[in-house]
């Protein structure tokens, strides 16, 4: 079969919500009109707060959030088919936790462990440019991502 990959750049410092919204507004709407039979996701924890390369600002919460909207989205589309690959993620003492979060979020299950770096604050305004950017860029091509 066929596929594809979808890019959405953001902001540094975007955060857990600016994340979130790039998914729900513009991957979620994407995958949903592609009907895939499988969902591969490039799982890397580069985006956390405190990874030296990544420098995003994603948290545990927002890991475990993206997780938990991938499974939804991969229940809805394929029958829950997933495949998670590991990559990406060098801030080795909290890398491990983001993981965490992630499958947590995948298999629907309560977080287990507290955020041991949780005070990092989330500015939502963040990605709204860069996530418009994206949206006008893709929707020639899928127009679902056209605003209604």
């Amino acid at each position: 079969g066929q596929g594809f990959n979808i890019n959405v750049p953001l902001e540094f410092g975007t955060g857990d919500s600016g994340y979130l919204r790039a998914f729900s507004e513009v991957i979620d709407p994407i995958v949903r009109a592609f009907d895939p039979s499988l969902i591969v996701v490039a799982c890397g924890q580069d985006a956390s707060a405190f990874d030296p390369n990544g420098r995003q600002c994603v948290s545990m919460a927002g890991f475990h959030g993206l997780g938990a909207a991938v499974a939804a989205l991969a229940t809805a589309c394929c029958d829950g088919r997933i495949v998670l690959v590991q990559e990406g993620g060098y801030a080795r003492t909290y890398a491990a936790f983001c993981l965490q979060a992630t499958l947590e979020g995948v298999l629907g299950e309560v977080p287990k462990s507290a955020d041991p770096l949780a005070f990092y604050p989330d500015d939502s305004a963040r990605s709204d440019a860069s996530i418009e950017v994206a949206r006008t860029a893709l929707q020639p091509f899928w127009p679902v991502l056209a605003k209604h």
